[in-house]
């Protein structure tokens, strides 16, 4: 399994672990995807096997990188965790603002998760579509450009965290449907938030770019955790060969 790594006194300190499924229980899901597909009961299909520990899910692994980071940069101070919607759970999102210091942690929810309203559960869809609808407004992504997006926003309790969150109905201009942050520092202005997560996707810029370049994408002719070592070694003989071409003259 590929291992963290942090570089300190970098002008860019990342960290990165690869993600490999369970190969138990991905052979489990396509037995009981088709098991269930031909009419078989539950009760007589087999049983979930546990998770491998040597096998992390993507939660995890990003409460690690995060715990990681702090030790390897104790001195910088995080002001907000971002992350897509697969991180929008309450144990990653208690726990990485918990990690962080108690920064700010934003995140995405599904439109049809449940939110309490005046004693009422309903799906955050349905709030923001009929109870507290959008007004234009202007933004500036990533510090730089401004453009006009449909925003409205709310504190609500939000059912699958058992707590009030800070929940944002964002859409882009030329959009149709919304899309829901939630943040857990209630404190922030929705603007700040809107604005702070505009910067997540300068990590699917980065992803991109390393896919494309180090052969870490779907169509690698190398996958998993030899095909990611490549890139690393060719960089490695590269400096080799760059070394062995310097001649030192001495007087």
């Amino acid at each position: 399994m590929p291992k963290t790594s942090f570089r300190k006194n970098s002008d860019s300190p990342i960290g990165f672990f690869f993600y490999m499924p369970d190969p138990a229980l991905k052979q489990w899901d396509k037995e009981d995807k088709g098991l269930k597909k031909s009419g078989i009961a539950k009760k007589d299909r087999p049983i979930k096997p546990e998770r491998d520990s040597a096998y992390p899910t993507k939660t995890e692994i990003a409460l690690g990188l995060l715990k990681e980071f702090k030790v390897a940069h104790s001195l910088i101070k995080i002001k907000g965790v971002l992350a897509d919607a697969l991180y929008g759970e309450k144990a990653f999102m208690d726990e990485a603002a918990k990690e962080s210091g108690g920064s700010q942690v934003i995140s995405q929810l599904r439109k049809n998760q449940n939110i309490e309203y005046r004693g009422r559960i309903r799906s955050v869809e349905s709030y923001f579509n009929s109870i507290n609808k959008g007004i234009d407004q202007i933004i500036r992504v990533r510090g730089g450009k401004e453009i006009k997006v449909t925003v409205s926003s709310a504190r609500l309790k939000v059912s699958s965290h058992s707590k009030k969150l800070f929940v944002i109905a964002l859409k882009y201009d030329g959009e149709n449907d919304y899309r829901y942050l939630v943040a857990t520092d209630l404190t922030w202005r929705t603007q700040d938030i809107i604005q702070a997560y505009t910067l997540r996707w300068l990590i699917e810029v980065f992803f991109e770019d390393w896919k494309l370049y180090e052969g870490w994408g779907r169509e690698a002719k190398q996958l998993d955790e030899e095909g990611s070592s490549r890139g690393l070694i060719l960089t490695l003989k590269i400096m080799e060969t760059e070394l062995s071409e310097v001649v030192i003259f001495s007087p």
